[in-house]
Order: structure tokens, then C-alpha cells, then sequence
């Protein structure tokens, strides 16, 4: 298969539509998976309520969580939940939208170049289980596939250079200087491969640009956010002074090696079926996807999701080793993606799909907040720690404030029924659920 130039899926798109169409049934489809399957995401339970905030606030800026869990919230910049808070003006149903086409974007984007290179990624759990989630995730993945598609196209014209600048402006932007990773690779491997220096010159350029508005933004905006997003989040990462995620410098290799299935069995088919690892695109792709898995581990503290920025030069590598396949393999694979968009979907119009993952919500306390939505849950913090994902889930899907209670005593002086792990507390009788149970003041 020829090698397109960069750019936008649409164009000279019709010779294609029949090669894509099967992958795109299925693809659509499976990253509905949050719209037919309940998903409990910290993440996005914690994004929804910071823009639903944003919405009702009138605010760009000022974000807040809930009052007893980032009041003010400076986690990250506010830039990625922007299209998000201003979908949400138009309702709840809205913003998952927005996630949704964002991922659909991105394979396209793919499928433009390599169309395998969309399916596998499309088919890699940790993508289609977040698509329509309200997560960050999905910008800065989109960025990443804007640059690796523009850098490792075989002319580096203005035209690549801008799409590349776009990419890590938009990687940047939501993920700060993990935006910069694919630029900064594909130039020092362009520069290498290539034997122009002058590459990383304009590299540099593009990245110092992707930097400005964050860093006039952070020089302009109240000190809090200097404090919040700079010194405890960035610098706090950096240092390996916060305590979540991990300080070991292979977990980025070992998040890839764990999550991106199935694209790495068809990029061992590739290695196994004697790809052409002499071709000049498959050394920038390998080289490329090396360094930057090398620049995720100079930082202090990673995220098994900070990973996405390697997905598609990883989705690109697999595609180009596999080549072409026969074509009645094709033509079963493309039966096999059709029936599998119709068992997915008909799983999903038929409720079967939601039974595969329960909330973490209990049911009582569910329907309780149902019948007093006024009155907000306490949480009681189990030893192991704070309990994030149930308190961004009755965040965002009841629309609550649950309040983090260190003291049960006066919780139970003021009336504040309670979420426990473990034995009712003295003053409460509680329901019989697992691992979470609703307490309700009263006789024990």
C-alpha cells in the first residue's frame, strides 16, 4: 500500500470507503462501550463535576471539585475542560459526546494512513473503555497522533510542521510537558535519520510556542494556580515527592507491555513474519517509539495513562511490519469486525452489557440520595486510603456532594448518614451491601 501524505481523512477518501467501512462499524460501535457498559472512572467522575461547576459558575478559570476535596481545584490546566464545559451548557448528555467524537477523530486520523493502525488501536481496551468518558486522556492522545502522523511523513513541509505545532500545542495545553514528548522524539530522530540538525531548531521553536500560552496563562492568573498546578503538581512530580503512581523508571514500558493488546501479538507477527526493519519508516517509528518511552521515564512519577502519547507510533510500527495480509483474510476480518459491532451493540441495546460492571455506589445508598437530594453523604476513608473513585462517582452521576468524614461522632451529632467499609459504627444500623454500606443514624 502506497503511503499517503499527511492529511486530513476526508480527502481522497473514496478509493478507500470499502477497505474502512467494516473496521468503522465496529470501531463506532465499540467506543460507545461507556454509553452500554457502567463505567466507575476516577478521572472522568472527577472531570464531569469540575465542569459541571464550570457551567454553573459562569467561570474559565476559578474551578473547584467539592468542599471537602479540592475546594479549589488546580490539578490541571483548565484549557482541555473547556470544549467540555461548554458542551455541558447544553446539558449532561453533552460532554460525553464531545469525548466520543474526539476518539472517533483520532482514528480516523489513523485510518487515514494505515487503516490496521486504527483498528488497533481502536481494539486496545484502555482506549475504547474511555472514549466517551469526560477525560483529558483523549486530547492529549490526539495530539500525540497529529504529530507522529505529521513527523513521520517522508517530507517535512510547512504543512507537516503545522499540524505537528498544532499536536503539541493541544498536548501541552491539557498534559503539560507530556505534550512536548512526541515533538521532542520525532525531531531527535528525524534529525538523526535524516542528518539535519536544523530540524531540531524548528523543533525547539514549535515547543517553545506549544509553552507560551500555559505559561502566560500561569503568569496571569491568581497565585494560586502557580502554587497548585506548578510547585504541587508538576514540581511535585518531578521530584517524586507525591505519593500516588509510581517512581519506578520501567513502569512506562511495563504500562505499554500490560495495556496495548492486541497490538503487540500483531507487532511480534510482524517481527515473526520478517518485516522490513531496513525501511527507512519503520526505523523512525521504532526509533521514535524507544525515545519517547526513555522521555516518560525521566519523569519522577508516572501514570499508567500518560502512556497514550506512544499508542500511535506504536499502532503505525505494527501495521507497517504486519503489511499486507492475503486477501481473504481481509475479507474475514472484515465479516469478523461486522458481526462484532452487532454482538457489541445488540449486548448493549439489550442490558446484557450492563451487568458486566456493577457500580461501586451500593444500591441503597443510591436510592436513599434519590429520596433526599438535598442532604449529602458522608464517606468514611478506609484505611487504605482515600476512597477517590466512590467519591467522583456520587459526584457525578447523583449530582452530590459527599463530604470526606474524619470524625464519626460528629457526623452522627449532625445527622450525616454515612458510607462505610467494615463494621456499622457505634450510633448507626446499616445495610448488609459490600464493600460499601449505607449507615443511617440511629440505634445500633
Amino acid at each position: 500500500m502506497g503511503q499517503a501524505r499527511f492529511a486530513v481523512p476526508w480527502v481522497d477518501a473514496a478509493p478507500r470507503l470499502k477497505e474502512l467501512a467494516a473496521p468503522a462499524a465496529l470501531l463506532v460501535v465499540l467506543c460507545a462501550w461507556p454509553a452500554f457498559v457502567h463505567v466507575d472512572d476516577t478521572d472522568a467522575g472527577l472531570y464531569r463535576t469540575v465542569v459541571r461547576h464550570m457551567a454553573d459558575d459562569g467561570t474559565w478559570t476559578q474551578l473547584r471539585y467539592l468542599p471537602s476535596a479540592h475546594p479549589q481545584f488546580r490539578e490541571h490546566l483548565p484549557f482541555g475542560l473547556w470544549p467540555f464545559a461548554l458542551a455541558q451548557r447544553l446539558g449532561d448528555a453533552w460532554p460525553p459526546v464531545v469525548a466520543y467524537l474526539t476518539a472517533l477523530g483520532t482514528l480516523a486520523l489513523l485510518a487515514r494512513r494505515r487503516p490496521l493502525a486504527a483498528v488497533l488501536l481502536g481494539l486496545t481496551p484502555a482506549f475504547f473503555t474511555h472514549a466517551a468518558l469526560v477525560r483529558l486522556d483523549g486530547w492529549m492522545l490526539l495530539g500525540a497522533t497529529l504529530v507522529t502522523l505529521a513527523l513521520s511523513d517522508e517530507a517535512l513541509d510547512w504543512r507537516a510542521w503545522a499540524f505537528a505545532a498544532l499536536g503539541t500545542a493541544l498536548g501541552v495545553a491539557v498534559k503539560g510537558p507530556f505534550g512536548l514528548v512526541p515533538l521532542v522524539a520525532w525531531c531527535v530522530v528525524r534529525a538523526w535519520r535524516g542528518r539535519a540538525p536544523a530540524v531540531l531548531a524548528v523543533g525547539g521553536g514549535l515547543g517553545a510556542l506549544a509553552l507560551l500560552p500555559p505559561t502566560v496563562f500561569l503568569l496571569t492568573a491568581s497565585a494560586d494556580w502557580w502554587q497548585g498546578y506548578v510547585v504541587d503538581q508538576l514540581l511535585a512530580s518531578a521530584s517524586r515527592s507525591r505519593a500516588d503512581g509510581s517512581s519506578a523508571p520501567w513502569a512506562p514500558l511495563g504500562s505499554v507491555l500490560g495495556r496495548f493488546w492486541p497490538g503487540l501479538a500483531v507487532l511480534g507477527l510482524g517481527v515473526l513474519r520478517g518485516g522490513d526493519w531496513k525501511s527507512e519508516r519503520v526505523l523512525r517509528l521504532g526509533a521514535a517509539t524507544a525515545l519517547m518511552l526513555v522521555l516518560l521515564a525521566l519523569s519522577g512519577r508516572h501514570v499508567w495513562n500518560h502512556t497514550f502519547v506512544v499508542y500511535p507510533a506504536l499502532a503505525l510500527l505494527a501495521a507497517e511490519l504486519v503489511g499486507s495480509v492475503p486477501e481473504r483474510l481481509t475479507r474475514l476480518a472484515q465479516v469478523a469486525a461486522v458481526g462484532g459491532a452487532g454482538v457489541v451493540l445488540l449486548a448493549g441495546l439489550s442490558g446484557a452489557a450492563a451487568k458486566w460492571s456493577p457500580c461501586v455506589v451500593p444500591v441503597s445508598a443510591r436510592a436513599w440520595h434519590l429520596a433526599h437530594p438535598a442532604q449529602p453523604l458522608g464517606v468514611v476513608p478506609p484505611p487504605t486510603g482515600t476512597p477517590w473513585k466512590l467519591l467522583a462517582t456520587l459526584a457525578a452521576e447523583l449530582r452530590s456532594e459527599p463530604v470526606l468524614v474524619d470524625d464519626v461522632g460528629r457526623a452522627r451529632a449532625a445527622g450525616l448518614p454515612l458510607l462505610v467499609q467494615g463494621p456499622a459504627p457505634t450510633g448507626y444500623t446499616c445495610s448488609t451491601e459490600a464493600p460499601w454500606v449505607l449507615c443511617l443514624p440511629g440505634t445500633q
